[in-house]
């Protein structure tokens, strides 16, 4: 972003705190300066979706589309669209994109590495320890997998039936309820994307279980779960402890996304998602994308793919 920014183009940063029902932040681009210029709002997690409707109310074609990098966030452009019965905007999404694959697997792992940090911070180890994912998106399926590389006990639990058997066919565990799922596990990832936790379905978790999100907390919690960690006692090394029906457990980060804990590096794979998310935004400004949700072309992927391999592989 630093490299574009002071180019052709104008780049606003904004905060997802920042973002409310009138988008106060973006009036002065969208009311000032050039009135041909035109925005394309890069989003990461679905934060623009609520206020779609006042942005197109207000600026109409001042905005020529969105680029979306997560499944969260493309979800709730679907659901968006799907309300309204008609597109507002082109969206771009990059979230389920072959190139993203190798970033959520990473993820995965990262998420693992900074769950054993924090268990080792506190006089624990993650061998020996039993486990649940609920979730086997892409980001679940890595974590999964790194806590069975651990040597670590871990089942799945996963509501659509067709990720439910790829996880079974994995050779995991996929309990049918939630409850029963965590019920026996002290290491709990989410990573669903889409508040698998509120206050009740914390009840069940263990006594002394390690409670960790892939994403931010008001993406994977309920705002009643969130409720409940801001009322725990706030240890060192970004661990809340929390009492439940069952004991006390601690949560990670707050509930948000506990690699950030450790940096959340990925290394040069990032730069395959960027890459996307820029090809997206060219595709937008030269007007070649419809209303509508769609992706990247495969040829346009490629040739994402080939210059990265050009630039990192040795």
């Amino acid at each position: 972003m630093d490299e574009l920014r002071g180019r052709s183009f104008g780049i606003l940063a904004v905060d997802r705190t920042e973002l409310t029902a009138h988008a106060e932040r973006l009036k002065p681009w969208l009311e000032g300066g050039d009135p041909s210029a035109r925005v394309v709002l890069v989003d990461i997690g679905g934060y623009f979706a609520p206020i779609l409707e006042s942005l197109h109310h207000d600026y109409g074609d001042r905005i020529i589309g969105v680029v979306e990098d997560t499944e969260n966030g493309i979800q709730q452009y679907e659901a968006l669209y799907k309300r309204l019965e008609a597109p507002l905007y082109p969206v771009v999404s990059v979230a389920r994109s072959p190139l993203k694959n190798p970033e959520d697997h990473l993820v995965g792992v990262a998420v693992v590495f900074s769950v054993e940090a924090c268990l080792r911070r506190h006089a624990g180890i993650a061998q020996g320890r039993t486990a649940c994912v609920v979730g086997y998106g892409k980001v679940g399926r890595g974590a999964a997998h790194a806590l069975r590389d651990r040597c670590v006990a871990t089942c799945v639990f996963e509501t659509d039936p067709v990720r439910a058997i790829e996880a079974q066919s994995h050779g995991f565990v996929v309990p049918d309820t939630l409850a029963s799922a965590v019920q026996d596990a002290t290491i709990v990832i989410s990573a669903t994307g889409s508040k698998a936790f509120d206050r009740d379905s914390l009840t069940h978790l263990a006594d002394g279980a390690f409670l960790a999100s892939v994403t931010s907390a008001d993406s994977e919690f309920a705002d009643s779960a969130r409720a409940v960690f801001d009322g725990g006692r706030h240890l060192d090394g970004g661990v809340t402890l929390c009492t439940s029906a069952r004991g006390e457990f601690y949560v990670l980060n707050r509930g948000n996304a506990v690699n950030f804990l450790d940096g959340g590096a990925l290394g040069p794979f990032i730069y395959l998602v960027q890459s996307e998310i820029i090809a997206g935004v060219a595709r937008l400004s030269a007007g070649l994308i419809p209303k509508g949700i769609s992706e990247l072309s495969s040829d346009d992927r490629q040739a994402l793919a080939g210059i990265w391999r050009t630039h990192f592989t040795h």
